[in-house]
């Protein structure tokens, strides 16, 4: 995986291993590093929940937490998280 800069626009895919097609509420959680929680809207595409963050959605640097869930038939679904380090632009670390 390509690193990911705080002033990038950039798209996250979140495979759930089940058919999302009939989910209301396909959402984007995230963690920032300083342990902010937020929700964003994200689109479908059968298994997968993907949204396209703007520049100022993750601002900040640092180890981010990203999970997936989704309401189908009235069932609540959390998927298993995933951690992406954000860089700062002309950060070395992790060459």
């Amino acid at each position: 995986m390509a690193k990911i800069y705080t002033t990038q626009v950039w798209t996250i895919g979140l495979d759930t291993g089940e058919d999302q097609t009939s989910a209301t509420a396909p959402l984007i959680y995230t963690r920032a590093p300083d342990g902010t929680e937020a929700s964003f809207v994200g689109s479908v595409s059968t298994n997968t929940i993907s949204k396209k963050f703007a520049v100022t959605e993750i601002a900040t640097k640092g180890l981010w937490t990203f999970w997936a869930g989704s309401t189908i038939s009235g069932d609540v679904a959390i998927g298993e998280p995933v951690e992406i380090e954000i860089h700062a632009p002309g950060d070395m670390t992790g060459k």
